[in-house]
């Protein structure tokens, strides 16, 4: 026999609306936001599905449960995404200080003609070498490379602004993949050139003594008049 308690109970039972359900799953799930870049949808979708839960609650007129549900996935979605941009600007931040750095400890070593510590912190690419020398049979000598090097047209114009330094006017990322940093430098204060100084940089992972570093590395020079 059923008590009246029971019965009171079944009347005020109300289903849990599906969509509410899967707004919780996807809030929580939003949480992969914050391990790969891949999963930066999901918090997106949470709150298209949020709205479609409240819409459905609406509609229900009061005979569906979950609005608890909704709120609290919509809260996880949210704050797994505003979480995931705080760390990606942040991360950007300190590689923008990073490339700026390594630009002007490199733009230093060549005002003092430090040239083997400048082309150390150059990779192949940023100062190619004249064809007939890489159509050579004998590996370039130090001193070809070298005269390589001071030939680019940055090479000369820092060395022609003297005690001058470049001024650094511009940083920004290049590519689709976010790696690569552009740094700019005015070249206006040199007497005996113009333009803009641009020197371009890529993060590389190394093993040290210590565990894994990161490099800074010279990947494109040039000047623009």
């Amino acid at each position: 026999m059923v008590d009246d308690s029971t019965i009171d109970e079944l009347a005020d039972y109300r289903p849990v609306s599906p969509l509410a359900v899967a707004t919780l799953v996807c809030g929580v799930a939003a949480a992969l936001v914050l391990v790969t870049p891949l999963a930066a949808m999901l918090p997106l979708f949470a709150v298209v599905l949020a709205v479609a839960a409240f819409a459905d609650l609406r509609r229900a007129e009061g005979k569906r449960a979950g609005r608890p549900l909704v709120l609290a996935g919509l809260a996880l979605a949210l704050g797994f995404a505003a979480q995931a941009l705080a760390g990606a600007w942040y991360d950007g931040w300190i590689a923008r200080q990073r490339a700026v750095a390594a630009a002007t400890a490199w733009i230093t070593a060549v005002r003092e003609e430090r040239f083997a510590d400048a082309m150390a912190m150059c990779g192949p690419q940023a100062y190619p070498l004249p064809h007939e020398v890489t159509m050579g049979t004998e590996p370039p000598t130090p001193a070809v490379r070298e005269e390589a090097f001071r030939a680019t047209a940055a090479v000369r114009a820092i060395q022609a602004c003297g005690q001058s330094q470049p001024a650094v006017t511009q940083v920004r990322r290049l590519g689709t993949s976010g790696s690569v940093w552009r740094v700019s430098g005015d070249l206006s204060a040199c007497a005996a050139v113009s333009g803009e100084l641009r020197v371009e940089l890529e993060p590389r992972s190394e093993t040290g003594p210590r565990g894994p570093l990161e490099r800074w590395l010279v990947i494109g020079l040039g000047v623009e008049r």
